[in-house]
């Protein structure tokens, strides 16, 4: 079984936004929009994994 490669982009973009949610976290930096934008998209990805297994079966 292989992911689109639409998920496998999504994913990447999923890190990012979390490494940059940890980066504003540790510098103590206001860290609600990196917090709202990894939670969106980790919801997004969610729903867009959901839909490609759904396809498979």
């Amino acid at each position: 079984m292989a992911a689109p490669q639409e998920l496998a982009e999504m994913s990447r973009q999923s890190v990012h936004l979390l490494v940059a949610y940890r980066d504003a976290v540790v510098s103590g930096e206001p860290r609600h929009e990196a917090e709202v934008a990894f939670t969106q998209h980790r919801t997004t990805l969610t729903r867009a994994m959901q839909t490609a297994l759904s396809r498979m079966r």
